[in-house]
Formats: structure tokens, C-alpha cells, sequence
């Protein structure tokens, strides 16, 4: 792997680091949800898991360079939208327990 790779790679991880944060605020909210904060928390919860799938975007984007390997580039990119749709998968299930326990 270059230099050029592996500091791409490395900023790519650091995104996904950020986009986990914001997931795990977005957890916690909906654990927190109640009628009284309902509007409030949601709010917050699109904001994080937008800002998650933007990270995973701006992932996606830095390996599309030219100077990134074919396959560290299929592998990466393969991998983000796996991460993707488990995320959007947990949270919507997450999402309807909350609502159902309200």
C-alpha cells in the first residue's frame, strides 16, 4: 500500500470513527425518547444518522481518487455501503421499539 493509500485509508477510518459517534448519540436519544421530547429527539436523531451517512459519502469520495488501488478501492467502497445499510437497519429498528414503548 503507498503512503498516499494509507493516509486516504486512515482519513477514511477517522470518518467512520465520527460517523460511530454520532450513531451512538443517536442510540441514546431514542432510549431517551418520551411523549414530552418526542419532536426534539427525532429532530437530533435525523441530524446524527445524516451526518453519518455523510461520513460514510465523504469515505467513499477520498478513496475514488485515481491514485487509489482498484481493489482498496472496490474493498473500501464495498465495505462503507455494508456499514450503511446495517446502520439504517439497526436504527429503524431501534426507532420502532422506542415508538412502541411510548
Amino acid at each position: 500500500m503507498s503512503k498516499f493509500e494509507s493516509a486516504t485509508l486512515k482519513d477514511c477510518l477517522s470518518q467512520l470513527g465520527d460517523g460511530i459517534g454520532e450513531l451512538k448519540d443517536s442510540l441514546k436519544a431514542l432510549k431517551k425518547l418520551n411523549s414530552a421530547n418526542m419532536r426534539f429527539q427525532i429532530a437530533n436523531v435525523q441530524t446524527w444518522v445524516s451526518a453519518a451517512l455523510t461520513n460514510d459519502d465523504t469515505c467513499n469520495d477520498g478513496v475514488s481518487n485515481k491514485y487509489i488501488s482498484a481493489s482498496l478501492k472496490n474493498s473500501v467502497k464495498k465495505s462503507v455501503l455494508n456499514v450503511a445499510q446495517l446502520t439504517s437497519n439497526a436504527l429503524s429498528i431501534e426507532l420502532m421499539g422506542s415508538l412502541k414503548s411510548l
